[in-house]
């Protein structure tokens, strides 16, 4: 569209109709499914694909197709394996915009949908019973480019842990990331993890 006088009409490729001043209802290019959206009052849309990328007023702005998802374990996972990395698995998604993560009950997966930096974190609960008080547990994520380390607590008997973590993974399309535990070597194979109706032990995570 050319620069007008004010208050002109405009026709865009014979078909859409605006006064100047920003009041278009919609500007689209070559490719129908790519377009702008004027069409509600102090609010722009921009599409691609005919899929919403961004949505910004005077109120802000949000991104209504940005990769993100958070999901938890709704049940105990018992008896890791000490001196193992074990995967994590969180069966109940609480959100998942894009529909990129997915649990196989083996363990759960985010798929990365396009090259990008991505945050990741969690939170693992762990029960008392089963912990050994002079052994450590470590929390990992793990990519297909490299495995994260972060919290590493010892066992405690009476209270139990929580093991927390935060990476941000730099992801290649169809890269994937999973959590992992790994209790210490000679923690014996009776450590469980924790899962409810609420949120004790999950997995989230959006891209940047």
């Amino acid at each position: 569209i050319y620069p007008r006088r004010p208050g002109t009409t405009v026709t865009t490729r014979n078909v859409h109709k605006a006064v100047t001043r920003f009041q278009a209802p919609q500007f689209r290019g070559s490719d129908s499914d790519t377009y702008i959206d004027t069409s509600t009052s102090n609010l722009v849309k921009i599409f691609a694909n005919g899929n919403e990328i961004i949505n910004a007023g005077s109120s802000g702005m949000r991104l209504p197709s940005q990769p993100s998802f958070l999901a938890r374990k709704s049940g105990d996972q018992t008896n890791l394996t000490a001196n193992s990395n074990n995967d994590i698995t969180f069966d109940v998604e609480e959100y998942d915009a894009g529909s990129d993560y997915a649990d196989n009950v083996s363990v759960g997966t985010f798929t990365a949908p396009r090259t990008a930096k991505y945050l990741f974190y969690a939170r693992i609960r762990m029960k008392g019973a089963g912990l050994d008080n002079s052994k450590h547990y470590t929390l990992k994520f793990v990519t297909d480019l490299r495995t994260y380390d972060t919290e590493q607590i010892a066992g405690n008997t009476t209270s139990g842990i929580s093991l927390n973590g935060m990476i941000i993974a730099d992801m290649d399309a169809g890269d994937t990331c999973h959590v992992q535990v790994l209790p210490q070597s000679g923690a014996g194979d009776t450590s469980d993890v924790k899962g409810d109706a609420g949120l004790k032990t999950y997995f989230g995570g959006f891209m940047l």
